[in-house]
């Protein structure tokens, strides 16, 4: 759509240069058209399972952005809360969502995820829906922290997210192909390809990783390592790390989708 920001204070803000149309947010993340079909689709249908709303509940979605899942989970029921830091974000996903009729409460509140304004056991779920890797480490603490503080016992946070190892994976094999063709000088890390690529994923982790944020006495975890295996070209490289290994298949899956039940 337009030029992103730069990440400030270790999370990237989604400040947006420019003007975004309302129907452009519409397009791209509520009923997806277009060049934006196929991914919004694939995404909707992938996450919103995984969230399960139900009537009644109280959801608080994390890095809500242009408020794709406020408005899909307001819509089965749900009394739902945006939380974001742009102010920007939020007053675009509150003109997207009034766009539609929608019978459950929400609303949109402004605020960091490291300091959720909200009391003690106010959730059934809560849902950071490609947000976790606009944070760095810490924050990703503090979150986590504020996670088992607010939900109610039992209930959950659903983390979907991209997963490190893929890109670098794909990192190695661009690698690998300029090396046997001589190009030194095209040789990267992970880290300096990401900075170009795709510069507001400023904390991107592994499974390992992620797993590590959580505390056993205080979450229960289950990954679910089948949401984007969709239909793509076969490859050699496909074929001896998704299809011969399950180990990796599971492992380079292109997201990370982890529901943590806050035990007691």
């Amino acid at each position: 759509m337009t030029e992103v920001g730069k990440p400030r204070g270790g999370v990237w803000d989604g400040s947006l240069v420019g003007e975004v149309k309302t129907e452009q947010i519409i397009d791209a993340f509520y009923q997806p058209t277009g060049p934006y079909e196929r991914w919004g689709k694939a995404r909707i249908a992938r996450c919103l399972p995984l969230i399960d709303p139900r009537p009644g509940q109280r959801i608080l979605d994390l890095a809500c952005g242009f408020g794709t899942f406020t408005y899909l989970c307001a819509k089965r029921g749900a009394e739902v809360t945006g939380f974001d830091l742009s102010e920007v974000c939020l007053q675009n996903a509150a003109e997207a969502c009034s766009r539609f009729q929608v019978d459950s409460a929400y609303n949109f509140v402004r605020g960091d995820v490291a300091r959720l304004p909200f009391a003690a056991n106010s959730f059934d779920k809560l849902i950071s829906i490609d947000g976790f890797e606009h944070f760095i480490w810490s924050i990703k603490r503090a979150l986590v922290a504020e996670a088992h503080r607010v939900l109610k016992p039992g209930g959950t946070l659903i983390i979907y997210t991209p997963n490190l190892l893929t890109k670098a994976t794909k990192v190695l094999r661009l690698n690998l192909i300029n090396l046997a063709l001589g190009r030194l000088d095209r040789l990267t890390t992970a880290r300096e390809y990401l900075a170009v690529k795709e510069p507001t994923h400023i904390g991107m982790v592994s499974p390992f990783k992620l797993r590590r944020l959580f505390r056993p006495d205080q979450f229960k975890l289950r990954f679910h390592y089948d949401i984007s295996r969709g239909r793509k070209r076969r490859s050699a490289w496909r074929i001896l790390t998704q299809e011969k290994m399950p180990l990796l298949r599971d492992l380079l899956n292109g997201r990370i989708a982890l529901i943590a039940q806050r035990v007691g």
